[in-house]
C-alpha cells in the first residue's frame, strides 16, 4: 500500500513540474499579503492587439493615497528587445487602476532586419511589464517584481531554449511554425500513460 501511495503522489507532481519555466508560460504577480486586491492582464496576445491589465487596489492601500506607475519592454523574436517605455496607468474609480499598450514588434518600414525571409522574426515574443505601487502618504514605493520584468507571451513566439518546432510555439504564427504547441499537452499525456502504468504494476503486486 505505500508504495501505491508513492506513486500516486509522483503522479500527482510530474505533470507540475515539468510544466514550470517552460518558453511560453506567462509570469505574474503573487498579490497575496499585497495592497492589491485583485489583477488582470492580456495573455497570448496576437500581433497588434492592445495588451491591457487592470488592476484593484485595497482600501488600506487607497485611504495612504496610493498611485500606480508601470514600464513595459516589447521582445521580438529576431532575439533583442526593444527600450522600455513607460506604462501609463489611469484611475477609473476609486479602487480601479488601468493601462494598455499595443503588442507589436517591428516592420520592414522601421527595421531592414525584417525584410529577410521570414516575416516572423520581427513579430513580438511577448510583453515585458513592472509596476511601482507609490504610497504618497509615507512617501515609500513598492516594485512588483522587485527586479526584472513579469512576461506576457504572444501567440506566435521564438525561443532558442524551445525543443519543438525548431523553437517556435504558439498558435498564431503567420504559416503555423508553432502550431505544436500542444507539445505541452503530449508531454502530459505521455507522464500520464506512463505513470499510469506503472501504477497497474505496483498495485498488481500489491494484491498478490
Amino acid at each position: 500500500m505505500r508504495r501505491i501511495m508513492v506513486v500516486f503522489c509522483c503522479l500527482t507532481i510530474l505533470p507540475f513540474v515539468s510544466a514550470g519555466g517552460d518558453p511560453g508560460v506567462d509570469t505574474g504577480p503573487e498579490i497575496e499579503g499585497t495592497s492589491i486586491a485583485e489583477i488582470q492582464y492580456s495573455k497570448a496576445t496576437n500581433e497588434g492587439d492592445v495588451w491591457e491589465i487592470t488592476m484593484k487596489l485595497n482600501e488600506d492601500a487607497t485611504g495612504n493615497n496610493t498611485t500606480i506607475k508601470g514600464e513595459s519592454q516589447i521582445c521580438i523574436n529576431a532575439g533583442s528587445c526593444l527600450a522600455p517605455q513607460y506604462l501609463e496607468f489611469t484611475q477609473n474609480s476609486e479602487l480601479y487602476w488601468e493601462a494598455s499598450l499595443t503588442a507589436k514588434g517591428l516592420d520592414e518600414n522601421t527595421a531592414p532586419v525584417c525584410k529577410e525571409d521570414d516575416p516572423n522574426r520581427c513579430l513580438h515574443t511577448y510583453v515585458n511589464w513592472k509596476i511601482v505601487l507609490e504610497y504618497n502618504d509615507d512617501e515609500t514605493e513598492t516594485s512588483f517584481p522587485e527586479s526584472g520584468y513579469y512576461t506576457s507571451w504572444s501567440t506566435c513566439w521564438f525561443d532558442v531554449d524551445h525543443s519543438k518546432n525548431d523553437g517556435w510555439g504558439g498558435d498564431g504564427c503567420p504559416g503555423g511554425q508553432g502550431a505544436d504547441d500542444g507539445s505541452s499537452l503530449s508531454a502530459l499525456s505521455a507522464t500520464l500513460t506512463i505513470g499510469m502504468l506503472a501504477f497497474a504494476a505496483v498495485f498488481r503486486q500489491e494484491i498478490r
